[in-house]
């Protein structure tokens, strides 16, 4: 689906510039968004599907143009199977462990948005750079150390007026993180680790060191000032 992203976004530039707006963000305004979704991971990433929450602010340069910062925080947890298993041995008995470790991400970066309200409605297309952080479980880490790179995004959607000041939101962006490297999550520890079973859930996708994750939100928003 992220390859959907792209000419999407190019088909709501050709109706943004193609429409006439009838009401529009007043320039010099501020407009904050709180944004709440699930964020799907890369195939190849280890990680499993989270949900999310985000908030945006945004400043309308002109009617149609914003730039603005944005935030966002998920709680994911590592796909076992990509792992070795584990193997404790108790004497007679042996048991093998899948380790996985629940995490928090972090995203945070520059944006900037373009728009055209048609009615009620406004779509908009957005893009941003950033800095994205995973911060491990320091009890099955035994430390409290994180794991970080730069990050990119696009996506695509559309707000609903309620009133001058307020509307609801729907959204899809492509958060794409650089530098990455599944292995930052193993906790299979190579001492401890069954060699006759070395892909309990199958032969992996191959590591990729820049990964595409799809976020769906859906957010409020509000414009201070408006309609004064």
């Amino acid at each position: 689906m992220q390859k959907l992203v792209l000419p999407l976004g190019a088909c709501l530039l050709v109706l943004i510039g193609a429409t006439e707006a009838s009401a529009q963000t007043e320039v010099g305004r501020y407009r904050i968004s709180a944004n709440l979704g699930i964020q799907t991971f890369a195939e190849s990433s280890a990680l499993e599907t989270s949900a999310v929450g985000a908030v945006d602010v945004s400043y309308y340069l002109t009617s149609s143009v914003a730039l603005g910062l944005f935030a966002q925080v998920a709680r994911p947890k590592t796909d076992p199977t990509f792992f070795p298993l584990v193997r404790l041995d108790f004497g007679t008995e042996t048991e093998f462990h899948q380790p996985a470790q629940r995490m928090t991400s972090y995203v945070v970066g520059l944006q900037g948005q373009l728009s055209r309200a048609v009615g009620q409605i406004e779509p908009h297309v957005i893009a941003g750079i950033g800095y994205y952080a995973f911060t491990l479980d320091p009890q099955q880490n035994r430390s409290d150390e994180s794991r970080d790179g730069f990050s990119l995004n696009l996506g695509l959607g559309a707000s609903y007026a309620l009133s001058e000041a307020a509307g609801v939101r729907v959204e899809i962006r492509d958060m794409v993180f650089l530098d990455y490297d599944r292995d930052w999550f193993n906790l299979s520890d190579p001492l401890l680790a069954e060699p006759r079973f070395p892909e309990p859930g199958g032969v992996p996708p191959d590591k990729q060191s820049t990964i595409h994750n799809l976020r769906f939100s859906l957010g409020f928003t509000y414009t201070p000032g408006a309609g004064r």
